[in-house]
């Protein structure tokens, strides 16, 4: 274990035994778990396909990606540090090894998980330090929604144009037409 993690871990730890906060400082001791959510698998896949474009189109770095490429909500594309977290993408540095704004690459894990391999469902987090993996091996077909749990993309704004004031079976046909 490394030296900060160790340190980390000792004290929370002691918050633990203090009413989840720091003896020395008194500040509250707060661990996160993040789960692998399907916003996040849709950056990774938006990510996935902007990256085999650069590829194909032979750009100078085909696997750096620039976050204001991908064409989601807000909401979704806050979820990079999260992918990050989980070791599904990495933050691209200049040569003082500082992180060029909004750029990223997707790794070897997060290239695995996109082939169907599994990982780790949570990642526990304690200032902004990875601490371990729980909660079992998700596939990203689990996240994404090929089991039915959720939708595996969002409908564009087009086809939500076309579907608006539909009902029933005509909402329904309109919605096959459109292959969704």
């Amino acid at each position: 274990m490394s030296g900060k993690t160790e340190t980390t871990v000792k004290a929370i730890l002691e918050a633990r035994d203090n009413n989840g906060t720091c003896k020395h400082c008194g500040r509250k001791i707060q661990l996160y778990k993040y789960k692998i959510t399907p916003a996040m698998v849709y950056m990774l896949k938006d990510m996935g396909r902007i990256t085999a474009r650069q590829a194909a189109e032979h750009q100078s770095n085909p696997r750096h990606v620039d976050s204001g490429e991908i064409d989601r909500p807000f909401s979704v594309r806050t979820q990079m540090t999260k992918l990050r977290l989980h070791g599904l993408v990495a933050k691209v540095k200049d040569a003082k090894g500082k992180h060029i704004p909004r750029t990223w690459i997707v790794t070897k894990k997060g290239w695995k998980f996109l082939a169907g391999k599994p990982v780790q469902a949570r990642v526990t987090v304690y200032n902004n330090t990875v601490l371990g993996h729980s909660g079992g091996l998700c596939v990203i077909d689990q996240i994404a929604g090929v089991s039915g749990d959720y939708i595996a993309e969002p409908i564009t704004e087009d086809e939500s144009k076309q579907l608006a004031g539909l009902k029933g079976e005509k909402a329904k046909a309109k919605a096959k037409e459109l292959g969704l």
